[in-house]
């Protein structure tokens, strides 16, 4: 009896799923057959000529009753691609032919960034920058459709991956700036197959073993650095080697390939400079697993920003379609805030990593502005990555990471201008603003190895600089001695200091320790 009490409420319990699930898609389907978004008629205007092939992918999946959800898909694709374009840079000969430039053939950055400079001094330089919507295929656009929706109708975790979350991370034919390519096929024969050879057909345990068959495929080339573009995912899998960028790119496809949600996460570094990116899938819950493609697994990956000079501050995701949240949405004119929040599709996403807090900082009274900018030292310079509001002379910053040196600032419409001193916010929620103003120590000694590759040799002069509030201000010159240390008699702590032959600002702690 109770056996028979288990089998009705098993098969119950599967209706109730399959019933859930038909109601999503009919309820899409609706929305797909009786609404044109205003975005597709935005694309055609914007298309030109190959509006007829934007039209051509309308009207295909147009004909068909049970074409209702991929007529839903192309109108999404459609809709958001004017958003997306990519750029196509290459070196011409005076005689108007292709020059090629292809860095792993140099074998080191150094050698690439040669070889570039010499191309841009005695060839011409051709780059420009092609919107999707005026550059898809329609039959590129159908291909890649009903490869994608053959694949999640294929795995096994299909009823659990709902129609929402295919449109958004498995479907998308591309991740962030990279060429156009018809990558599904390719990925699928290469990947797919993997996940039947094992018995837990799980999203996470299938990533794992797509992203260490990957290992074999890609891997990071520093020479890279020097090229001139981005590559596309085929173009990638054929020189097996890329920037972070690339490498995130071609292990998100990888991934929505094999019918697993998948995204792309970037940080702008905040001990270091440059920045990072990587992958994440999401698993049958909708949870987000970070990976590194061909590097460390979902699970494992994450560990990365345990150490010190990979602290976080803000990650974000990138999504294909525009977040409706991001700052240009609430602004008159996009130009009137920093270039990279004027980024249409990011979203914030630091709290799935790291502990945040909410940063509220003492301005000047006689600051006007509604809104201020959170600020990382990255690149010689102070780069903002978020926004507060600004009320009662207080400055607000959202969902925080902590252990970092900020400032603040305003944006002129062209320059970053610091409005507060430099500050670290410590993850006890307190602000320890560098000015000088609390030092009691007289001098420093600075470990010649802390220098890095430009370490100092005997006789070299070496100037140190203080940030004095808008810049930085020169303090003394010495000159370097046979001894591993340099020393500097007029520096203090509780600052922020810059070495004129070293990128990385740094403090002083009480103890005579430089923290760089």
């Amino acid at each position: 009896m109770r056996l028979i009490v288990s089998i009705k409420l098993f098969f119950k319990s599967c209706y109730l799923r399959r019933k859930k699930l038909f109601f999503s898609i009919l309820l899409m389907s609706l929305i797909a057959c009786n609404q044109v978004p205003n975005g597709v008629k935005q694309v055609f205007e914007l298309a030109g000529e190959n509006k007829k092939e934007l039209q051509a992918v309308i009207d295909h999946y147009s004909i068909h009753k049970e074409d209702s959800l991929k007529l839903f898909a192309a109108r999404y694709l459609i809709s958001n691609s004017m958003i997306h374009s990519f750029k196509i840079s290459y070196f011409e000969d005076k005689n108007g032919e292709k020059v090629e430039f292809y860095p792993p053939e140099y074998g080191s950055l150094q050698k690439a960034n040669s070889a570039r400079d010499s191309l841009m001094n005695h060839t011409n330089y051709i780059s420009n920058v092609v919107s999707d919507c005026a550059q898809l295929k329609s039959g590129h656009l159908i291909n890649h459709i009903d490869k994608l929706f053959e694949i999640w109708k294929s795995v096994s975790w299909f009823n659990e991956v709902g129609f929402k979350q295919f449109i958004r991370n498995i479907l998308p034919y591309r991740v962030q700036n990279e060429p156009l390519s018809s990558w599904a096929d390719v990925l699928n024969e290469r990947y797919a197959a993997l996940i039947d050879t094992i018995p837990n057909k799980s999203i996470l345990e299938s990533a794992k073993l797509i992203n260490s068959a990957m290992a074999e495929d890609i891997r990071y080339g520093h020479y890279w650095m020097g090229g001139i573009g981005a590559q596309s995912v085929l173009e990638l899998l054929e020189s097996k080697s890329g920037m972070c960028d690339d490498l995130s790119a071609f292990g998100v496809c990888a991934m929505r390939a094999c019918g697993i949600p998948a995204a792309m996460d970037f940080t702008m570094w905040t001990r270091r400079d440059f920045g990072h990116s990587w992958a994440v899938v999401f698993d049958e819950d909708g949870k987000a697993w970070s990976f590194g493609p061909g590097e460390q697994n979902p699970g494992d990956h994450i560990k990365i920003f345990q150490v010190d000079h990979r602290k976080l501050s803000k990650v974000y995701r990138r999504t294909f379609e525009m977040n409706k949240s991001g700052l240009w949405s609430q602004v008159e004119d996009i130009r009137s805030i920093p270039p990279f929040l004027r980024q249409l599709n990011i979203m914030d996403v630091t709290s799935e990593y790291v502990p945040v807090f909410d940063i509220p900082v003492p301005v000047d009274e006689s600051y006007n502005d509604k809104m201020a900018y959170i600020c990382v030292y990255n690149l010689n310079r102070w780069r903002p990555i978020f926004w507060g509001n600004v009320d009662n002379a207080k400055a607000t910053f959202l969902d925080m990471g902590a252990d970092i040196l900020y400032i603040v600032a305003e944006f002129d419409g062209m320059r970053v201008i610091p409005i507060t001193d430099p500050f670290l916010f410590r993850s006890n929620n307190q602000i320890e603003f560098l000015n000088g103003q609390r030092s009691e120590n007289k001098g420093i000694k600075i470990a010649n190895t802390f220098l890095g590759f430009k370490y100092l040799k005997e006789n070299d002069k070496c100037q140190l600089y203080q940030w004095d509030g808008m810049s930085w201000g020169f303090i003394e010159e010495v000159v370097m001695q046979k001894d591993s240390f340099i020393s500097f008699s007029k520096a203090n702590g509780n600052s922020l200091y810059k070495i004129d032959s070293f990128d990385r600002p740094f403090t002083v702690s009480g103890n005579n320790v430089e923290i760089w």
